[in-house]
């Protein structure tokens, strides 16, 4: 554990540090967690004093194999290494931009998807281009429409989806009612669904799959969801565990703006250094906890979600991919 930590000290800006896990013991699992917590720790760590043992992660993506960590740039370079990593990153965003028709569609309806968390520099690496599922249509499942006071209208991702994924079945989930409603004659319209849902309830979440999915969607299975509803972690926590034995082999699993569940959380604690300082109850804490599951191996534990065939995060932002 030392000796990779050590590595990664001695790591420049933009450079991989491979990872290959033979034995997920607990002290590995340990140092893994260590790099899915540093990706978060510039959303809420910002009390001076000493960084964690491992810090300045830009992503970290595990497999059954092992993981693969970026280290992001830091502001204690020199100048002029500062500089040149800066420019190599403005040059990689450049690119990635061009990549995929989400970061285009996403700026027409000024999404803070783009203007602000600039999650088109993850999705547009991870999303696939179709989303096709056993020759039909895909369904596609995204949780937040938008109908809250302080979003500067509403629809404002809904209505990105139906052009990224054409073809594809696309469904909002929206807790406020009346929003819906008064909208309902402009919602018509729209080559979308939204369903009246609260996205906490399980018993809601589990009609929904029965009376939506399991009619219209192939085998009843979603092909991709996107969590960007309450940000509340309980809500995070509770969703994925309805909505995650509904994905298909191989789909995909986003949330969104995990650093927000953890404000309250982590603003006021020391940085995790050692074991046992993890804050269970967040949902970035439920997320690092799958890789467990992620690096079972036979024979089979008991460890849940075992059919996570991929965990990768960046600033604010996580997929989960179900194993094929």
């Amino acid at each position: 554990m030392q000796g990779v930590i050590r590595a990664w000290a001695e790591l420049s800006a933009h450079s991989l540090l491979a990872l290959r896990v033979s034995k997920p013991t607990s002290d590995v699992l340990q140092l893994l967690r260590l790099f899915f917590f540093a990706t978060q720790q510039r959303h809420w760590y910002k009390k001076p004093g000493p960084m964690p043992a491992i810090s300045n992660a830009d992503e970290i993506s595990c497999d059954p194999c092992g993981c693969l960590a970026q280290k992001a740039i830091s502001a204690n370079l020199p100048s002029q290494d500062y500089h040149n990593a800066a420019a190599n990153y403005l040059r990689w965003e450049a690119r990635v931009r061009g990549q995929h028709p989400f970061f285009s569609e996403a700026l027409k309806y000024q999404t803070d998807k783009v203007t602000y968390h600039r999650y088109e520099l993850f999705y547009h690496r991870t999303l696939p281009r179709r989303l096709d599922h056993d020759g039909g249509a895909g369904c596609f499942l995204e949780i937040g429409f938008g109908c809250v006071a302080f979003v500067r209208g509403v629809a404002l991702s809904a209505g990105i989806w139906p052009v990224v994924f054409p073809g594809a079945k696309v469904h909002i989930l929206e807790i406020d009612g009346p929003c819906v409603q008064n909208l309902s004659t402009w919602l018509q319209k729209q080559n979308y669904s939204v369903h009246v849902v609260d996205a906490g309830a399980v018993l809601e979440l589990e009609r929904l799959k029965h009376d939506v999915f399991l009619r219209g969607c192939p085998q009843g299975l979603l092909s991709l969801v996107v969590d960007d509803g309450s940000h509340n972690s309980s809500d995070l926590v509770t969703t994925f565990l309805s909505l995650y034995p509904s994905l298909k082999p191989g789909g995909q699993y986003y949330m969104e703006d995990l650093g927000l569940t953890s404000y309250n959380v982590y603003d006021s604690l020391e940085p995790m250094t050692t074991k046992g300082q993890e804050r269970p109850g967040t949902a970035f804490f439920f997320v690092a906890s799958l890789l467990r599951g992620l690096f079972a191996k036979w024979p089979r534990s008991y460890a849940p979600f075992q059919d996570v065939g991929l965990l990768r995060c960046w600033l604010n932002i996580c997929l989960i991919e179900k194993s094929q």
